[in-house]
């Protein structure tokens, strides 16, 4: 099962962030969505699809997180023509578990034979990298050590398990130290009923 083709970046006039499909439905972090300009466009299988207003089914983004703080940042849009394989786990992520992390990356190059500041190509990357729990937990989010050093983009993108359930989504990260936070999506199913 291809379930790498169900993870997508999104874009507005520039890469926004991640998401993916869980069945019928697109997930990503709450705050790509307020912080960019819907529409936005995602591309799955040779075809564009629209997220916007029309099409959201549920957004929750807390700014601040506390210590108990049982929150959220998702944001999922429906579309009735899709059906991934993905699924959203059920459990809660233990200390040291190890998740596949697949995101995108765009790489900006000079083009044309005089450089310019103005001619660039825009070329997007998959990134795969291995997620490792940390003990660290704030209400619905927990802490992540990532082979690869994530950044801004890649807010929305799933952490995987070894039985290709989504275990949560991607929310921030710190360069002191240097981890990054995800949302477990059990609280994610929980907003959602």
């Amino acid at each position: 099962m291809d379930i790498e083709k169900f993870t997508l970046p999104i874009k507005g006039q520039a890469q926004c962030g991640c998401g993916f499909f869980v069945g019928n439905h697109f997930i990503t972090a709450g705050h790509v969505v307020l912080e960019c300009n819907l529409p936005l466009e995602i591309w799955f299988n040779g075809d564009k699809y629209q997220l916007e207003f029309d099409n959201l089914a549920k957004i929750v983004y807390t700014k601040e997180l506390t210590e108990n703080c049982y929150c959220g940042d998702f944001a999922v849009f429906a579309f009735e023509n899709i059906n991934s394989p993905l699924v959203l786990a059920d459990y809660i992520p233990t200390t040291g578990q190890k998740l596949n992390c697949i995101t995108y990356d765009t790489i900006v190059s000079k083009s044309g034979s005089m450089p310019s500041i103005f001619a660039t190509d825009e070329e997007i990357m998959k990134v795969k990298t291995t997620a490792t729990v940390r003990e660290e937990q704030q209400g619905n989010f927990f802490a992540c050590d990532t082979d690869t050093i994530l950044h801004k983009g890649n807010s929305g993108s799933p952490l995987i398990d070894t039985n290709n359930r989504v275990v949560g989504i991607l929310h921030a990260g710190t360069q002191i130290p240097e981890c990054c936070v995800f949302q477990n999506t059990i609280s994610i199913k929980q907003f959602m009923k």
